[in-house]
């Protein structure tokens, strides 16, 4: 026996993830010795806008080797 069921489902998109992050005063470039120590500083103030609002606004940075 097949049950269906209709029903009316409302979505409210708040926002999507539509707008890449700007970075503000590029390009961000330095040199730094082999012998840095670990955990040194090497950008204090790097910034990055994103339109997007919620967790989508978020920036995250990470460097890659």
């Amino acid at each position: 026996m097949i049950h269906t069921i209709y029903l009316q489902l409302i979505v409210r998109l708040t926002d999507i993830n539509d707008n890449a992050p700007e970075f503000v005063n590029t390009p961000y470039e330095t040199s730094i010795s082999e012998l840095t120590p670990v955990g040194t500083t090497i950008f204090q103030n790097i910034i990055a806008k994103d339109k997007d609002t919620g967790v989508n606004g978020l920036v995250e940075y990470s460097i890659v080797k």
